[in-house]
């Protein structure tokens, strides 16, 4: 494994002119590689069969999972974030990204160049993981300095997203509902946007008694109490709608008989003022436990009986899939491309109005007394989804742009009468 944090050289256009008797090298460009959020998963299992099936693969990124490290045909370029700003990350990433790919060129080597939505340019593959155009902002009653800082990080963000995508040959969305919002929003992408569905880890199954009854045990629960599990991140943007579910608590909190408990999983921003106003609320404190950022989520897998999950906006749902695959049923938004996975008997489970606290109560309360039951509904789902492997995920990936791209493609990019800062917002010439 070779570690570079920047090459110097200039940029040059390109084109996919693959010799056939090699196989190419790619470049991945993504802000993690590692086991640790959705994309980063998705990432690191595309880089790890990569590597697995003898590629050559060069990481841009911020960081990386040690195991990737010890590769011996992986070339890491760590690209800084200033400040901690994911902004100012992005605009290292889409620079080291052409960069990498242009001295590849160079060398008689071109690559196949793999970017995550915004995150760089390059006649390549782009990964929607989401889409910043059809991303709701949702940060009424947040900081002043929050409001503004976010309204201008979406707009950089949509300008970002629209130029990178734009500019790929082959565009992956992870679930239909993405592959809609990308067509709709950037028409001109229609006909090379495919849908493949996140993976999953085939070692995820039912915890056994014993390790429920312990990881209750470390958290304070007795057995017998229903469990809800909240799995997002906590900022003061609340498009993981975790305002609407502690409104459908309290409505919840106040009726005789209520006696599930609420864990929260997620880092964030906001994850002091959540707990602070969970924390002076009667109705909330002695039921809702706001856990802060976990990495090992199978714990609260086995310890839960529900997650619930009432974004606003979600390009899949990861969360609500692994808790799925880990034997727990799942509430979700109609607004999350996972939504389109669950079959009709499973219907009852689907919020159409997530920002509707009273309706989301009416589920919580309507699942309460047959929890059992729905574990069991939520079997074949569970199945279909387990049979789905990151390594299959992987192997469609890799077969899709190797096949697509290798066919040669000219230099010239969809978008090449739009002359900008590839970083900045599109200008038309």
């Amino acid at each position: 494994m070779v570690e570079n944090p920047e090459p110097s050289f200039t940029p040059i256009a390109t084109s996919y002119l693959l010799d056939d008797s090699l196989p190419p090298a790619w470049v991945i460009v993504a802000g993690g590689i590692d086991r640790y959020g959705a994309m980063d998963k998705a990432n690191f299992a595309l880089a790890r069969r990569l590597l697995e099936n003898g590629r050559t693969v060069h990481l841009i990124t911020h960081r990386v999972a040690d195991e990737l490290r010890r590769e011996a045909n992986v070339q890491i370029h760590l690209a800084p974030t200033p400040a901690g700003s994911l902004l100012l990350g992005e605009m290292h990433l889409s620079r080291l990204g052409r960069k990498v790919a242009a001295t590849l060129s160079k060398k008689g080597i071109p690559p196949i160049v793999l970017s995550n939505g915004g995150n760089c340019s390059w006649p390549g593959v782009n990964w929607v993981h989401s889409l910043h155009h059809a991303w709701p902002t949702v940060d009424r009653g947040a900081p002043v300095a929050f409001r503004v800082k976010n309204r201008i990080a979406k707009q950089t963000a949509i300008y970002r997203e629209a130029r990178a995508i734009r500019s790929a040959r082959l565009i992956v969305a992870n679930s239909h509902h993405t592959k809609t919002d990308i067509v709709k929003w950037l028409p001109d992408t229609a006909g090379r946007v495919e849908t493949i569905y996140l993976g999953s880890d085939p070692q995820a199954a039912r915890h056994t008694p014993e390790a429920r009854g312990s990881t209750r045990k470390g958290l304070g629960i007795a057995e017998g109490v229903p469990v809800v599990l909240f799995a997002g991140a906590l900022s003061h943007d609340n498009n993981k709608g975790f305002d609407v579910l502690l409104d459908a608590w309290r409505i919840l909190g106040s009726e005789p008989g209520w006696n599930a408990k609420l864990l929260v999983a997620g880092g964030g921003g906001a994850v002091q003022s959540w707990r602070d106003s969970v924390a002076v609320d009667r109705t909330l404190s002695q039921s809702v436990k706001v856990l802060g950022y976990v990495t090992d989520m199978s714990a609260l897998y086995a310890s839960s009986d529900l997650l619930v999950a009432p974004s606003r906006y979600e390009a899949y749902g990861l969360a609500a899939h692994e808790a799925i695959c880990a034997g727990l049923p799942a509430l979700i938004s109609a607004t999350a491309g996972i939504a389109e996975r669950y079959p009709p008997a499973l219907g009852e489970m689907i919020l159409q109005h997530p920002s509707d606290a009273f309706s989301l109560a009416g589920k919580l309360r309507s699942w309460r007394p047959n929890a059992a039951a729905w574990r069991d509904r939520f079997a074949p789902l569970r199945s279909e989804l387990a049979s789905h492997s990151w390594d299959a995920m992987a192997d469609q990936l890799i077969q899709l742009a190797e096949s697509r791209l290798a066919l040669g493609v000219p230099t010239r990019t969809p978008h090449d009468k739009l002359r900008t800062n590839p970083d900045g917002p599109l200008a038309a010439s």
